[in-house]
């Protein structure tokens, strides 16, 4: 799937123009060159564009539609990257750049001889970034860049790789301390882009669902967070909200090990892009004849090379990170996803190609 329109990773070089004509804009902002002094990037996983607009045509936003009437705010949809899974959004965003060209290209990917989980493993040198973060961008321009991070994530192994050689990491315990320690960050008075990440939606989506109770409540919980975001005094400071990724509900997840089960000769541990799982495979006939046998469900198996000349990984020359992926995509019909661990099973997720998981939002106001 192509990618195409405005998308995630246009967001940060956007920031970037405010303070700098080295960057040019790739987003039509209200903000203007010159008279901002902050902007805070607001990255609030799992909450697609779907669900957003939903919440305030229920009257469960109200602070944020309150900004929305203002001219100095709007809203608009943005495309996130494929596959768009947290990992791979985050670093589109943080490097302003299609996956083909920083490389992270799944959650779960072959390196070293053995499949790495950028949530769990620990990263190698191999795995590093291939282009420069926002962090080293904006410090080279003597642009003042934090991140502030929940605690539990700082030192995880994702963190390391998408914030190497951040100077400035702050982090907060629990939700209810991220006003105060974004707060405590503008109070400083520094000019520059401040990036926070939060994950109590996508926590809630994964295990209950959009539209359950709990997600109501994060949902309130975002737009409370709304009023007590504080700009300092004398400074233009403005919040840019997106996200990276939506949510779609799952019919059903198919079981990996049985399939190998089926074809002892696939990989114990496959390669994850998505939802589907990325394998080689010497025999294709008797991969066709074990997924017949493993299921009744249409199960596509898409050559990676089709994906590169359909510039699914974005533009950019993807050859040098192909080693990280087999050689062929086992796709699961839309709603449904592989399991390849023994964690419980998930009401919705996100990892394929439906508008509900593509789209994202962009929301500015000035605080």
């Amino acid at each position: 799937m192509a990618l195409t329109g405005a998308r995630i990773s246009d967001i940060m070089p956007t920031a970037l123009s405010l303070f700098s004509d080295q960057y040019s804009p790739r987003l039509s902002t209200r903000a203007t060159p010159g008279t901002v002094d902050q902007v805070v990037v607001w990255l609030i996983d799992g909450l697609g564009y779907d669900q957003l607009t939903r919440a305030l045509a229920r009257g469960l936003m109200p602070r944020l539609q309150d900004r929305l009437l203002s001219q100095e705010s709007h809203l608009e949809s943005l495309t996130t990257v494929n596959p768009s899974m947290t990992p791979v959004a985050l670093a589109s965003l943080l490097t302003g750049s299609d996956p083909a060209q920083h490389g992270l290209i799944g959650q779960s990917l072959y390196c070293d001889h053995q499949v790495i989980d950028v949530f769990k493993s620990s990263i190698p040198q191999s795995l590093a970034l291939a282009q420069d973060l926002v962090a080293e961008s904006a410090e080279a321009l003597g642009i003042h860049y934090q991140a502030i991070l929940e605690h539990r994530i700082l030192k995880g192994p994702l963190t390391q790789l998408l914030h190497r050689n951040t100077r400035h990491l702050s982090t907060y315990i629990r939700d209810s301390g991220l006003s105060v320690v974004l707060n405590q960050a503008l109070a400083e008075n520094r000019t520059g882009i401040f990036y926070l990440y939060s994950s109590g939606i996508d926590a809630v989506n994964h295990r209950r669902g959009v539209e359950s109770d709990e997600w109501v409540a994060e949902i309130e919980a975002v737009d409370r967070q709304l009023d007590q975001f504080t700009a300092p005094s004398g400074q233009t400071t403005w919040l840019w909200i997106t996200a990276d990724h939506g949510h779609i509900p799952i019919r059903g997840e198919l079981s990996y090990p049985l399939l190998v089960d089926q074809l002892p000769s696939l990989p114990p541990i496959p390669a994850e892009i998505g939802s589907a799982v990325s394998v080689d495979v010497e025999d294709m006939s008797a991969l066709k004849r074990a997924l017949a046998n493993f299921s009744d469900l249409p199960i596509d198996v898409v050559a990676v090379a089709d994906l590169v000349d359909q510039h699914y990984f974005g533009q950019g020359d993807v050859s040098p990170f192909l080693s990280r992926l087999g050689d062929y995509l086992l796709v699961p019909p839309s709603g449904f996803i592989w399991h390849t661990t023994s964690s419980e099973p998930l009401a919705w997720s996100h990892g394929g190609s439906h508008p509900g998981e593509m789209t994202i939002p962009w929301f500015e106001c000035r605080l």
